[in-house]
C-alpha cells in the first residue's frame, strides 16, 4: 500500500480529527497562527502632506502590532496605529473587515484582508478637522492561502490478501467552512468507489 493511502486512512480514523461524524476530512487554521504570519510582515507606515488653511505641513503614521480575532460570527482586522501632524500626536481606532473563502476548484483556504480605515484628522480646540482616511489593506494586497481538505492523492491502491490489486478513486463530495473561537475549520466528505476495468460497471465501496 502507498505510503499515501496509509496516511489518508490514518486520517480518516483518528479521533478529533473531525468536527462532527459528517466530516471526514478537516484542516483548522488557527488564528494565533495567521496572527505569526501578521506580526513577521512587521510594522507599516505612511507619509503624506497635509494643505488646510490652518496647517500646512507634512504627517507621519505606524501601524504596529497587526492581528486577527477569529469568532464565530466573524473575523475583524485591528492594529496598534500612531499618527504623528506637526506637533499633533493621536491613536485612532482600526476595524478591519476580513474575508474568509474555500474555492473548492483549487482546493484553496482564502484569508483576505477587505479594509481596515482609520481617520487622519487634527485636532483644533476639541474639533476634528477631517483629513482623509487611510486604508491598511492597501498594504495587505495579497491574500493568505492554504490548501484545503482533500487528500493529496485521488487514486488509492490496495494489494488484498489473495494478491489480487484493487484500485479505488477518492471523490471529495460535501465541504463546510466555519469559524470557531480562534480559528477557521474546513472539512469534507469523501466517498470510496472502484475502479475497475474498462466495461464493467462501477461498483460502491461501503467504509
Amino acid at each position: 500500500m502507498k505510503k499515501s493511502a496509509i496516511f489518508l486512512f490514518l486520517s480518516l480514523i483518528l479521533p478529533n480529527l473531525s468536527y462532527c461524524q459528517e466530516e471526514d476530512l478537516s484542516v483548522v487554521i488557527t488564528e494565533n497562527l495567521l496572527n505569526k504570519l501578521l506580526s513577521a510582515v512587521g510594522e507599516v507606515t505612511g507619509t503624506g502632506s497635509v494643505n488646510l488653511p490652518i496647517h500646512k505641513g507634512e504627517y507621519s503614521w505606524v501601524a504596529k502590532n497587526p492581528r486577527l480575532s477569529i469568532l464565530p460570527e466573524g473575523t475583524s482586522f485591528s492594529a496598534d496605529v500612531t499618527v504623528k501632524i506637526g506637533f499633533f500626536k493621536y491613536s485612532p481606532g482600526v476595524n478591519g473587515i476580513v474575508d474568509i473563502d474555500y474555492a473548492t476548484a483549487t482546493n484553496t483556504i482564502v484569508v483576505k484582508i477587505r479594509s481596515a480605515e482609520f481617520e487622519l484628522y487634527l485636532g483644533l480646540f476639541g474639533k476634528k478637522l477631517h483629513i482623509t482616511n487611510i486604508d491598511l489593506a492597501r498594504f495587505y494586497k495579497e491574500p493568505i492561502l492554504f490548501p484545503g481538505p482533500e487528500p493529496i492523492d485521488k487514486g488509492i491502491e490496495l494489494t488484498l490478501p489473495d494478491g489480487r490489486k484493487k484500485n479505488l478513486s477518492v471523490t471529495p463530495e460535501n465541504y463546510s467552512l466555519r469559524l470557531e473561537k480562534g480559528a477557521i475549520r474546513v472539512a469534507s466528505v469523501l466517498s470510496f468507489k472502484e475502479k475497475l476495468e474498462a466495461g464493467t460497471g462501477s461498483t460502491g465501496i461501503s467504509q
